[in-house]
Parts: C-alpha cells; structure tokens; sequence
C-alpha cells in the first residue's frame, strides 16, 4: 500500500497575499512601510494642485478604489497580525517577506517538524486570506 504524499509547498494562491506582507513589512527609504507608502502616494496624487474645494478632495479620497483597497489591506492587515501566533509569524516573515531562511531551517529553529511547519503557514495563510474577504464583505 503506498503512502499518500503531503505537499511540501506553499499554496501558489498564496503569492498575492505574500505581496501584501512584503508591503506591509519591508520600510522605504522615510522608515515608512512600504505600504503606508503607497497609501501617501495615492493621497497626493488626489488632491489637485488647483486648490480644489478641501469637500472634493475629501469625497475623491473616500471613493478612490486604490485607496480604499490600500486602506483595506493595512487594516485589515494590521488585525489579523495582532492576533497570530508569534512562531508562525516569524517563519512567514524570515520565509516568505525577507526571505532570509528557508522553512526547513525555521521549522529546526522552532522544534517543529517541516511538514507541521508547512502546515501552520498554510493554515494561517488560508486564515489570512478568509480575513481579507470578510472584512471586505463586511464593508458593504
């Protein structure tokens, strides 16, 4: 009877959101992240130089769906962050944001096994992403 094989790889639907981390982890050249960074850029890029009615500045800001989905991210981001396993979360960031270990030597440094650490990083992934959608869903 053969052994069923367990997949030793992150999920590829996962790539998006690991975007998303890098964004919200990795600083810019200000020590903002690089989201709050694009977040700044947006705004600026809204108001008008003409000096436009400080109420349409405000309305195309509320409305602008490159914002809102920045916003979105950062919130939501932050959320769901605050309230992960402090372990997982490091694999993830060493792993997958600054890519500065792989998950074999995280899972060693951690006393956990390769497959239960891919395990816990998909399942928080799977997690994260459900997260993004219901708050998303939520909104309206």
């Amino acid at each position: 009877m053969e052994t069923k094989k367990y997949s030793r790889r992150l999920n590829v639907d996962f790539k998006e959101y690991i975007n998303i981390l890098t964004l919200y982890f990795n600083r810019g050249i200000n020590g903002n992240t690089l989201l709050n960074e694009k977040i700044m850029k947006r705004e600026q890029e809204l108001e008008n130089p003409d000096k436009e009615n400080s109420e349409v500045i405000v309305l195309r800001k509320e409305t602008d769906s490159e914002l809102m989905k920045y916003r979105h991210w950062l919130k939501c981001t932050e959320e769901y962050i605050d309230n992960s396993d402090e372990i997982v979360l490091k694999i993830i960031k060493e792993v997958y944001v600054f890519r500065h270990a792989n998950i074999q030597a995280m899972a060693l440094e951690y006393y956990i096994s390769e497959r239960n650490a891919y395990r816990l990083v998909n399942l928080w992934f799977e997690g994260y992403r459900d997260y993004l959608w219901k708050c998303a869903l939520a909104k309206k």
